[in-house]
């Protein structure tokens, strides 16, 4: 038989921590937010840059002039965004090719760090 004062319901300490979870879950998944968002943007910025790597190379392929060993730099843009490159071409055993070393990052990255780098080969036009 039940006793006329006695409550049924969750005690202060079970509402504690039933909230303590809660609040941990929800930390949980705002972390995993954004990490996918940080994610995002890394493979958004790789894949522009690698865009860009690839318009450089196509512009040496539609070349009229041999291209001379050495390094070259510049800037692009692309996505609304501005982006530097910097070419190495090099000799290889064939006479008659050329090994292009394009590297890209984003115009404000540190000097010294590419997002993404591209190796071709270019035959003599």
């Amino acid at each position: 038989m039940m006793n006329k004062n006695s409550q049924s319901g969750f005690t202060l300490i079970e509402v504690i921590v039933a909230l303590f979870i809660l609040a941990m879950a929800m930390a949980a998944v705002l972390s995993s937010v954004g990490n996918i968002s940080d994610q995002t943007r890394i493979m958004e910025e790789k894949t522009f840059a690698h865009w860009v790597a690839t318009n450089k190379m196509a512009e040496y392929h539609y070349e009229t002039n041999w291209l001379r060993v050495g390094t070259s730099n510049g800037d692009a843009e692309m996505a609304g965004r501005e982006w530097v490159w910097e070419t190495t071409v090099s000799e290889t055993e064939e006479e008659d090719m050329r090994r292009v070393d394009i590297r890209v990052a984003p115009a404000d990255a540190d000097k010294d760090t590419f997002t993404t780098l591209l190796t071709g080969f270019i035959t003599r036009p």
